[in-house]
């Protein structure tokens, strides 16, 4: 049987990884290529901009995969974000008249919510329902009578630009969207566990055009909003110090800091030279400390708004490039006042030969996506089997067919088979009684002649 092997995209606002991967029966996922495209402007705060630019960078990551996989991706799964991301909570109410509930009634309920179209926005999907019978929270509501059903589910809802952009992109590379996973669920598969999704916590995927703010409480899905600040913000306020964006970023990675106050790596110079410009580190690192301080007021409101910020038993969970920052958890803890660590894909999700690209900045969504993908997405070529009635058969000199086994044998002589022998035997004892027959009438006619010579009447 072909192997099946899953391949992704994930448009970031910084670069684009494209990945193949194969799962074992137990889902743990070995990554067979990986491949990235830096970019700069062609997607702004994760939504694409320029489509011609990114199809082409799209088509090289393809080509390269193909190259690595040395088989053709006829399908991909691609991650959904950008900045207009966000939830809303839409409810669909049935009266039941003392009815059981059972799938086909729920079905009907989805499919209710799947009709809502709301205003200036598209639903990307539907998650995490929430079922009410007679008023009272119920988790496993097939089979209980009620009067009245209501489902609430989550609407994740986006701009209708992104997948429209999407979609142009990977058109242009005639290979199939088999499906789209919303980029921060993709990561949050990758990183929490179930009992953090139950116990309550926020996950915060600082990325390079905008921030994810997810919440999760009793493994649902409870609140999801874009804060569309992101790591470059912080890049071009540095740059603002007379130095290009390149150099930037470069300084923020080496000697950024998100918390100066008493927290001051003691192997930082006090001067730095950039761009042949000489930059105070305290003047870089307050620049930096600013901006960190509006993105994380931004992210303390959202969690007051979404009414968890007092539920969150496992407190709070930071990735992304962003994520990478010194002191970032810390300085979250401070004016959060809750606990932070920073994420790492979970250790049962990827094979150890595979664990090498776990470091790898930004991983979590594509590991995400490739754990949630379920169809082969390369080419599968079709090898013809030839019936056994078309195969070419060998004879030896008496016209018998060789069989294989025989074959690739030295040269034997060809059995002789019993029914030949008997005939064989039969047409000699026939050959040899017609000569005796044919003498006795020789010699009998010889008589008859010479009686005939004698008496010629």
């Amino acid at each position: 049987m072909h192997k099946e092997i899953i391949a992704t995209i994930d448009i970031g606002s910084s670069k684009i990884i494209a990945a193949a991967g194969e799962k074992d029966e137990k889902g743990v996922i070995r990554i067979l290529a990986l491949e990235t495209e830096p970019i700069k402007t062609s997607v702004r705060r994760g939504r694409i901009y320029n489509v011609g630019e990114v199809s082409q960078k799209i088509t090289s990551l393809l080509t390269r995969l193909n190259r690595d996989l040395k088989e053709e991706i006829v399908k991909i799964y691609v991650g959904v974000g950008g900045q207009s991301l966000m939830t809303e909570t839409h409810s669909v109410v049935e009266e039941t008249e003392g009815a059981i509930v059972d799938e086909q009634l729920l079905q009907s309920l989805r499919e209710k919510c799947e009709n809502y179209q709301p205003d200036f926005s598209e639903v990307l999907d539907i998650v995490s329902p929430e079922y009410f019978i007679n008023g009272e929270t119920e988790e496993k509501p097939i089979g209980v009578s009620c009067e009245k059903i209501e489902a609430q589910f989550k609407l994740i809802l986006g701009n209708p630009a992104i997948k429209r952009n999407i979609d142009l992109c990977i058109s242009n590379n005639d290979v199939e969207i088999v499906g789209y996973f919303i980029a921060p669920i993709a990561t949050a598969s990758a990183i929490l566990t179930d009992l953090e999704k139950k116990l309550g916590c926020a996950l915060i995927e600082f990325g390079a055009g905008v921030t994810y703010l997810s919440i999760y409480k009793n493994n649902l899905l409870k609140h999801l909003v874009t804060i569309p600040l992101g790591a470059n913000t912080i890049t071009k306020d540095i740059s603002s110090l007379n130095i290009v964006d390149e150099e930037a970023e470069n300084l923020k990675i080496k000697y950024g800091c998100a918390l100066v106050n008493g927290k001051k790596e003691d192997n930082y110079p006090e001067k730095i030279i950039a761009n042949d410009k000489e930059i105070d580190t305290n003047e870089l690192n307050d620049i930096i400390e600013a901006r960190v301080n509006e993105i994380v007021e931004n992210i303390k409101n959202q969690l007051e708004i979404s009414g968890f910020s007092d539920a969150l038993g496992n407190g709070i969970i930071i990735t992304g490039g962003g994520a990478a920052l010194k002191n970032l958890a810390e300085s979250i803890e401070e004016k959060i006042k809750q606990k932070v660590r920073i994420a790492s894909v979970k250790d049962e999700l990827v094979d150890a030969d595979s664990s090498k690209y776990i470091q790898f900045p930004g991983i979590e969504e594509t590991i995400g996506l490739l754990s949630l993908g379920t169809e082969n997405c390369v080419k599968v070529v079709e090898r013809p089997i030839v019936p056994p009635s078309a195969q070419t058969e060998i004879t030896n000199l008496f016209g018998e067919v060789i069989p294989d086994a025989e074959r690739t044998r030295g040269t034997r002589k060809p059995p002789v088979k019993k029914e030949n022998k008997e005939r064989e035997n039969l047409f000699t004892k026939l050959a040899r009684g017609a000569v005796k027959v044919s003498g006795n009438l020789f010699d009998s006619a010889d008589s008859t002649g010479e009686d005939d010579d004698e008496n010629p009447n």
